[in-house]
């Protein structure tokens, strides 16, 4: 059982809009997505592995370094 405010009758409320539909074309999209089109789309996160394996940046040098010499 749905628990009701005194005066709902479970309509929409007045002086409201309902939410905003979707478009069409995302909803076809959405229903048209699987595992295999999501993964492939997917933005790719390397690895630990392949993070480890890329040089450290090296900081760079200073100003004042350069005007000394």
């Amino acid at each position: 059982m749905t628990a009701q405010w005194p005066g709902d009758d479970g309509g929409t409320p007045q002086g409201r809009e309902p939410t905003p539909s979707l478009p069409d074309d995302v909803w076809q999209r959405f229903l048209m997505d699987d595992e295999h089109a999501i993964r492939a789309s997917a933005p790719k996160e390397p690895s630990a592995l392949q993070r480890a394996a890329r040089p450290w940046p090296r900081p760079a040098p200073a100003a004042d370094a350069a005007e000394r010499e």
